[in-house]
């Protein structure tokens, strides 16, 4: 569902939810060939017009996903693998449209946590978390047959798992960028 609340604002919702079953494998009905899975997700959203040339807008998504397939162990156990998936991101973005140039500003943080769980004794793999937060710009400037673009992005991960060195890692990105554009020929021709 999407509509407008008010003269400067809109807000959206949806989800799914979504479920596949596993197919055994045929030549030996002990392992899947296809696993199965179960989805549930939602979003919302909403835009808010601060004038009549810039907006703002938040988004949360929020999901889990349950993965599940049969295996057989070294030991040669048969047993049911069942992966639980938790994705979470939310965003801010402003936008800014004027006559000789736009620009986006955003911010955003994303998770995901993924658990394991296996039937007969079989011992499952290690919880981990993966969390990243991005703060994120540009801006195009138009003159005439010239176009200059700028921006860059900051990026922090992290990693949980305990079989990391002291359970987790964490990496910092950064990255700028400039291009200039000359047209020799009119636009469209």
């Amino acid at each position: 569902a999407a509509g407008p609340v008010g003269e400067r604002a809109s807000v959206r919702l949806s989800g799914y939810n979504a479920y596949t079953p596993v197919v055994a494998d045929p030549a030996d009905p002990r392992y899947s060939e296809i696993e199965g899975s179960r989805s549930r997700a939602g979003t919302l959203g909403a835009t808010f017009r601060l004038g009549e040339w810039q907006q703002l807008e938040f988004n949360h998504f929020q999901g889990l996903e349950k993965r599940f397939y049969d295996d057989v162990s070294y030991s040669g156990t048969a047993y049911e693998t069942q992966y639980d998936i938790h994705r979470r991101q939310s965003d801010v973005t402003w936008r800014a449209d004027r006559e000789a140039w736009q620009g986006q500003l955003r911010a955003y943080r994303g998770s995901t946590e993924i658990t394991n769980r296996r039937t007969n004794g079989v011992a499952p793999t290690r919880p981990q978390a993966l969390a990243d937060e991005v703060l994120d710009g540009h801006a195009v400037f138009e003159w005439g047959a010239q176009i200059l673009t700028v921006g860059g992005e900051h990026r922090r991960e992290e990693l949980e798992n305990a079989g990391l060195l002291h359970g987790r890692y964490a990496a910092t990105h950064q990255a700028s960028f400039a291009q200039h554009e000359i047209a020799f020929t009119p636009r469209g021709a």
